[in-house]
């Protein structure tokens, strides 16, 4: 398949989305720590932001286009666990993050085109700690997303663009203060890590012990 017919890595979108972010925020001081691949599974993130209120972001690629413009994103059990611990199961905390654009020519295009270019306002985000149960995958548009699974559809889970991302943290209305989580609670030092893993797999942790 040629390279501008592929739908964007997740690399991409969380590279493009984390510079519009920073650009946004418009604040010298902040800026994104985002953990090697190894540490990201027990982190539960690929971003939070430093410096200014807490978010932690894990970014997606499109999984699936269907023929009616919906666009499906994977959903794995353990990696939604891990990001809902380390955000302390606090909401407006932690989000997933994904683009909605189809293919690298349609990010290309858009781009190019005349200002302004729209590319984060189809970076779109969903509160983790609003994922249902059972949750395998979202699938959904522009126009909204349902949380699904291979028995059908569990509920609608609500999106917001990455503008109006940014406007939360500005209004203080999402992200917790400097400070607001516990020290290493998102596994940013050995002991927060140990503290996921311990979380999230018990019976293993227990296990390396003896």
């Amino acid at each position: 398949m040629p390279l501008g017919a592929k739908i964007p890595s997740e690399h991409s979108v969380e590279n493009l989305s984390n510079h519009f972010i920073l650009e946004a925020l418009a604040q010298p001081k902040a800026w994104l720590y985002c953990p090697t691949p190894a540490e990201e599974k027990t982190r539960g993130y690929d971003a939070k932001l430093k410096n200014h209120k807490v978010i932690l972001i894990q970014y997606k690629a499109l999984k699936y286009l269907y023929a009616n413009g919906d666009v499906k994103i994977a959903i794995d059990p353990i990696q939604l666990g891990v990001l809902q611990a380390a955000a302390f199961g606090k909401c407006n905390t932690a989000f997933y993050g994904f683009c909605v654009l189809p293919s690298y020519n349609a990010l290309d295009a858009n781009f190019l085109a005349a200002p302004p270019q729209t590319f984060f306002s189809k970076c779109l985000f969903v509160d983790a700690m609003t994922i249902p149960n059972l949750t395998e995958f979202l699938r959904g548009n522009l126009g909204g997303f349902v949380a699904r699974n291979a028995a059908g559809p569990i509920a609608p889970v609500a999106t917001i663009t990455g503008p109006q991302l940014c406007a939360g943290i500005k209004a203080c209305s999402i992200g917790l203060p400097l400070g607001g989580l516990p020290r290493g609670g998102d596994g940013e030092n050995a002991r927060g890590s140990k503290r996921l893993t311990a979380l999230l797999y018990p019976m293993s942790s227990s296990a390396r012990g003896r």
